[in-house]
């Protein structure tokens, strides 16, 4: 509806067209009526086009507003539809490609410390599916992190410059949320594409689980 075509009786081989809706404002078209009320018709079906048009502008705009505004929400649904073995499997891929450019400590008594701190946070937690695994990592800076699944890494920095226990049990604490909270996994989530997501939260996950997958080194940066 974008051109308006003329023909005339007089040269029926010839036929007209233009996209310059100006033309039907013409005096000469309002003299017939019957020429009138085709461009009354005309002018009709060029209102309703735009109409229509404007309606599909808005909707798309507005699914587009929703989807952008929900995102959050939806990369939550969909991280809460990974299994936990999946989990677990990116976590430690993640701490496989840590392992092969760091050096961790096997102190046993460093070890048996931390483990004593962090016993009352875990025994606080509801019941799990994780399984909580606690590394060393040789490092001066003042530091922790954690990975998906229950790995967590604490840096020597951090257990030197630590004044009480109290303070690495802080840390801990704030490391469990991220594991609990899977934040590791929503922020994954969160660089896949929205049609991944939409696809992982109406529950089909196969691109999802192939996405985190193949971007697990995303954990580690």
């Amino acid at each position: 509806d974008r051109l308006i075509f003329f023909s005339h009786e007089s040269h029926p081989e010839w036929s007209l067209f233009t996209d310059q809706s100006a033309i039907l404002d013409h005096p000469d078209l309002a003299r017939k009526q019957d020429v009138r009320q085709q461009v009354q018709r005309a002018r009709g079906i060029r209102r309703r086009a735009g109409q229509w048009l404007s309606i599909v502008i808005f909707v798309v705009m507005v699914a587009l507003v929703g989807l952008f505004m929900a995102r959050h929400t939806l990369v939550r649904i969909a991280a809460d539809r990974v299994p936990e073995n999946l989990e677990g499997k990116l976590g430690t891929l993640a701490f496989e490609q840590i392992r092969l450019g760091a050096g961790f400590l096997d102190d046993a008594d460093l070890k048996r410390d931390l483990t004593a701190i962090f016993a009352p946070l875990e025994q606080a937690l509801p019941k799990h599916a994780y399984s909580y695994t606690l590394y060393l990592q040789d490092d001066a800076s003042i530091n922790a992190f954690a990975l998906p699944g229950g790995i967590i890494v604490v840096h020597t920095g951090l257990i030197l410059a630590a004044r009480t226990p109290e303070e690495v049990a802080g840390v801990l604490a704030h490391e469990l949320a991220h594991v609990t909270q899977r934040h590791g996994i929503r922020g994954m989530i969160g660089g896949t594409g929205r049609f991944v997501v939409l696809q992982a939260v109406l529950g089909d996950i196969a691109g999802l689980s192939g996405a985190l997958i193949a971007s697990s080194d995303l954990l580690i940066r």
